[in-house]
């Protein structure tokens, strides 16, 4: 069914009115962010509408009455932040910037739903989607009735269908049409949230755009090529037609390979594509603390808090995020008393206190759902069938370009001799990605690889680099870029050695990393995403400067991202991978 103006308008008020009633509580958790914590207000605000009416539910029921109870708590803790730490201030011009961004982001978007609004199986999960959220509207208690089981419960993550059921019962929208709405209200929430990350790391609006862009709307070069390919030929503005935006979600064989970009405008209101706002809340919350000089417990239980909320909204996030936490925690804590070349015992009951508190919390604040939920998957060895290089290499070719320079730049400022040692292995790969790319393009192989383990050869370098750079480095932003690159290689080498078993695989061996990939990949194209923006700010910064301008050899050479331009260039059209 197709969207109108008025319930646009209704939608978008009441996301607005969501944002404004959590106002005070983001200025009071967020103070150490420029914004002051003004792009975290609709998301956390959904956040806490989400958690507090399920944890209503649970005792009086799921109904509308326990909805509108939701949000009057929600004005209520907002009423006594207010009252008691006085006015909230926040800069009028970002404000007005900020609310036009995520107004143009939800009309473009709804504008693209409202073109293509059917909701039907279409390679995609619409249909399952539209059950379960049909299935929440009609629950009148958690766990949520099975939509296929009479007398079961649902024994799936279903608080993105939660979000999106409190969004229709305030609206009054029919979920016909609510659910497109939906669609591009996680595409203005994600790019919003994103553009904040950007703005407060960088402390510049265009660079919280570029992070925006980088993160939701960028896609792999696979279909830069499929461009290329086609206005290479006669014609080729009628050839536009047969542009397949599938192809880029199928890279690596036998996986998928979505990135944020493709979700939304593929519309499956899954849990997948719901999370990217909230791992971006989190990022921005863990910013938030990276950026302190000292433990606020508040800011650590609402971390907790916002962690946690993750593994009823789609789990496989919850781990890495928590990782993520525990790690920004810990270099936070070690550069505060760095500075006062005091790391003491209280450093370290501070740290695991704080880290002991943040995980309890994700966990304990969520106990209802664990007792009810309970996983039966494993994990297991990989045996075979790793990532080849040049498929690594046309998902990230961009991201890992910037991330490199990033990482090179500063192992030169602070070792020369480690700089020169630290290419030869970047060389090889690109060496053995140009070899791969011959045997793709000639047809030589469908699927070449020189070694099961070659991806080692280019991530553990920057994982070696990326360490030694947080210990030698003396900017908190610098810190908190390096642990976002260290976790995405952290996911990559997970991805190569191990395997979430699930039914896919188990039905065909091929298929057992697809959904690990799936699930895994997509973090980490939203962790890379934001430093690639702000790694274009800091080097520009840089090569500004007189002193970089004298030194060409801190200098980013653009061959390592050109190694990964040519993979595809005429062959693809071949390159489909498993539908």
């Amino acid at each position: 069914m197709g969207l109108n103006l008025f319930d646009i308008a209704v939608w978008w008020l009441v996301l607005e009115a969501i944002g404004f009633l959590t106002l005070p509580i983001s200025y009071y958790l967020c103070r150490n962010l420029k914004d002051s914590g003004y792009s975290i207000s609709k998301p956390f605000g959904l956040l806490l509408l989400t958690y507090i009416s399920w944890i209503i539910s649970i005792a009086v029921g799921y109904s509308y009455i326990s909805i509108m109870l939701s949000l009057v708590v929600i004005a209520a803790f907002s009423f006594l932040i207010y009252i008691k730490k006085g006015s909230i201030h926040f800069e009028k011009k970002y404000i007005i910037k900020f609310e036009i961004i995520f107004l143009l982001a939800f009309l473009i978007f709804a504008l693209i739903r409202a073109y293509s609004p059917d909701i039907y199986w279409t390679g995609g999960e619409k249909f399952m989607d539209m059950t379960f959220i049909n299935s929440m509207l009609r629950t009148t208690g958690f766990p949520p009735l099975d939509p296929w089981m009479s007398g079961t419960v649902t024994y799936y993550y279903y608080f993105g269908y939660l979000i999106v059921s409190n969004l229709i019962n305030i609206t009054g929208i029919l979920p016909s049409i609510a659910f497109n709405l939906a669609t591009a209200s996680f595409f203005a929430l994600s790019f919003s949230t994103a553009f904040g990350i950007g703005f407060n790391i960088t402390g510049r609006m265009k660079y919280g755009i570029l992070t925006a862009f980088f993160v939701t709307i960028a896609g792999n070069l696979v279909g830069f090529f499929q461009l290329a390919d086609i206005f290479r030929k006669e014609n080729a503005l009628n050839n536009m037609f047969s542009f397949n935006y599938w192809t880029s979600s199928r890279v690596i064989p036998d996986t998928i390979n979505e990135f944020p970009y493709f979700s939304f405008l593929h519309g499956d209101l899954h849990p997948h594509m719901i999370s990217i706002t909230f791992q971006l809340l989190v990022i921005l919350l863990l910013l938030n603390i990276m950026k302190s000089n000292s433990i606020d417990w508040r800011s650590i239980l609402v971390v907790g808090l916002s962690i946690g909320f993750l593994y009823p909204l789609n789990t496989w996030d919850y781990p890495v995020y928590l990782v993520l936490a525990i790690l920004v925690i810990c270099c936070n804590q070690i550069f505060n008393y760095s500075k006062n070349h005091q790391i003491k015992m209280k450093f370290y009951l501070t740290s695991f206190a704080s880290i002991a508190a943040m995980a309890a919390a994700s966990y304990l604040l969520y106990l209802p759902y664990h007792l009810s939920y309970k996983i039966d998957k494993t994990i297991s060895l990989v045996p075979s069938g790793r990532t080849s290089l040049i498929f690594y290499m046309a998902i990230y070719g961009l991201f890992l370009f910037l991330i490199y320079t990033f990482v090179l730049r500063n192992t030169w400022n602070f070792n020369k001799g480690i700089f020169r040692l630290s290419l030869i292995l970047p060389g090889i790969a690109a060496l053995i990605t140009l070899f791969e790319a011959r045997q793709f393009i000639f047809n030589i192989a469908t699927n070449p690889k020189v070694n099961e383990y070659e991806l080692l050869i280019l991530l553990i370098p920057l994982l070696v680099l990326s360490v030694l750079s947080i210990l030698k480095e003396k900017d908190k932003n610098n810190v908190f870029i390096l642990i976002l690159i260290i976790t995405g290689v952290f996911i990559s080498l997970f991805c190569e050695f191990l395997y979430i078993q699930d039914a896919l695989g188990s039905a065909d061996p091929i298929y057992i990393r697809l959904n690990t990939i799936f699930k895994m990949y997509l973090q980490n194209w939203v962790i890379w995403g934001i430093c690639a923006g702000y790694i274009v700010f800091h080097l520009r910064d840089f090569f500004n400067s007189k002193k970089s301008m004298g030194d060409r050899s801190c200098r980013p050479h653009p061959a390592g991202f050109h190694i990964s331009c040519f993979c595809y260039y005429r062959k693809i059209r071949q390159f489909q991978g498993c539908s």
